[in-house]
Parts: C-alpha cells; structure tokens; sequence
C-alpha cells in the first residue's frame, strides 16, 4: 500500500497522462481557518477560461485507496467525472462573470457579508486580510457569491482587494453590516433546530424548553454558513436578550449559543464543555473560539467573561 506522499504523486502522474496537453493538472495547498489546510488537485482546460476549475480534495481520493480499496486507474475517473459535473453544474457562475463581480466594487458590495473567526489561531491569515478586533475574535469579510438562495463560493477580501475597490475599510464594514441584517438571522431553540434536522413538523409547542433544561437558543442566519457574525447585528441581540443577562457558547463559526447566566452551569464547566465539543464534534477549521462569552443585559455590552 502506498502511502500518502506516493499516493499523490502517482495519481498526479496519471492524471496528467490521462489529460494529456488538454488540461494543465496540478497541486495546490488550500488555506483555510484556523491553520488548517488541504492539498486539491487543481485541473483547468487549456484554451476554456470561463470553464469552472474544481479543486478536488487528495486527502478524500486517498482514503478511498486505503479503506475502500479503489485503485488508481478508478480514481481517475472519479476525478474526471468531478470535473465534468463541476463544468455542467448549473449552479456554479461563470468564471468570467464571478471576475467581473468580485472585482468591482459596485457589483460585489451586496454580497460582502462579515464572518467571525478566531484572532490567535489565524494570524498568519490575517497578515493578509482586511480585518477589524472584536474581543479575541476577528472580523473578517467576505464575497459570498451563492445561487438560488444556496451557497456556491466565497472569496475573502483582501488588502489589495480593498485598494482595487478604491473604498475605505470603514466603508467595507459598514456595507457588510448592511448586508448582515437582511440575512435572515434568528435565534430558535435547541428544539426547534433538532426537529427542523429530522423534519418534525411543529408541534405547536416547539418553541419550549422542556422543564429542567436550561434556556438555549441557537443564532445562526438562513443559510446556516458563517452565522456566528451575528453577533455583530446589537438591535437583533438586544431584542432577543431585553435585559436579561447571558452566556454565548461559541459553538462554531457557523452559530453561537445563548444560554441565561440564571440557568448555566458554572463558568468553567461552560467552558470546559466548549472545548470538549471543539475536540470532538467541530472540524478543526471552524472552531471559533475555546471559552464563552457574557452578554449584559443592562449594557448591551458583549465582553469575556472574568
């Protein structure tokens, strides 16, 4: 059995044989939040520059080799058929058009959304983004490019970005907050969201929590991608909190949880359960953040906890 350094680079070598001069194949190395990455391999067809380029994961196709026993000349044509259903998917943009949209501020700016990542774990990252502190967490943007209400692809914005924009990063957050605020944000129980998993319609009791849980309930926008940033929007939290006090779980950078400081546990088994589902539920790329958060209902101020 091969390993996975001999995997790629046979793979690479038939891939490259099976396209022959019709298609530059390669390898690059994803980044992604919180240091994680990926190597895909790249596939773009000489002379069609509109056509989509799917990066497909190497990681995937090797686990495959080992556990499935798929040989090589297969995952040739695993690859390939990824390929042609990227090149006829409906629901990807056309290359060109996602250029012309991403580049121009006057096109991009009504899908420029913020996106909360953590600040410590991501510092390289951040070197090259525009980004603004939010407690220990960053704030990021980025260019959401969906189809039919369903997410297809996202570019973060860079410095360079932003100077092709000609706009300053005050106007970047403003517009992203803008944005934010008709994305469909809400908060909804535990129960609510695990029924809407199974397809349980509503009892007509779903918005209660049982007797004896604690009052949790789930922020996160319509597309469930990204949803964390909601906390950014302080009309919706205060709304939802009135003076109430409460503690907000990180629970990934996709939703957060709000649970009443009446009705938690202690801080540090508060804690000590978001690292624990970090380790074992939470991809390593989109783990926010390994303690809670206060918010003061009296404020409306969102600060760490003491």
């Amino acid at each position: 059995m091969m390993n996975y350094e001999e995997f790629k680079t046979a793979l690479l070598e038939e891939l490259g044989s099976f396209y022959g001069a019709d298609a530059a194949v390669s390898i690059r190395t994803i980044r992604k939040n919180n240091g994680a990455s990926h190597e895909v391999f790249h596939i773009e067809l000489m002379g069609r520059k509109n056509t989509p380029v799917p990066c497909i994961g190497i990681r995937e196709l090797y686990e495959m080799h080992t556990t499935e026993g798929t040989d090589i000349d297969e995952l040739v044509m695993t690859v390939h058929k990824k390929r042609l259903d990227a090149e006829y998917d409906d629901k990807l943009p056309d290359c060109q058009d996602i250029g012309k949209m991403v580049f121009n501020w006057e096109q991009a700016k009504d899908s420029v959304y913020p996106v909360l990542v953590s600040m410590s774990a991501n510092s390289e990252m951040l070197k090259e983004l525009i980004f603004r502190p939010l407690l220990d967490l960053a704030v990021i943007y980025m260019i959401r490019i969906s189809d039919k209400g369903e997410w297809s692809l996202g570019t973060k914005v860079t410095k360079p970005l932003l100077d092709a924009y000609g706009i300053t990063e005050a106007k970047l957050h403003e517009q992203a907050l803008k944005n934010l605020s008709s994305d469909g944000y809400n908060f909804k129980t535990m129960k609510e969201i695990m029924n809407e998993m199974l397809g349980i319609e509503d009892d007509g009791d779903i918005s209660k929590t049982p007797e004896g849980e604690p009052d949790m309930h789930i922020l996160t926008n319509s597309m469930r991608r990204f949803g964390a940033a909601g906390i950014l929007d302080k009309n919706l939290i205060s709304s939802f909190a009135g003076k109430q006090d409460y503690y907000i779980l990180p629970s990934s950078i996709h939703e957060l949880i709000f649970v009443k400081t009446s009705d938690a546990l202690s801080l540090d088994a508060i804690n000590s359960m978001i690292n624990e589902v970090n380790q074992t539920m939470v991809a390593p790329d989109e783990r926010l953040s390994g303690h809670a958060y206060y918010y003061d209902g009296a404020s409306g101020e969102i600060r760490m906890c003491a």
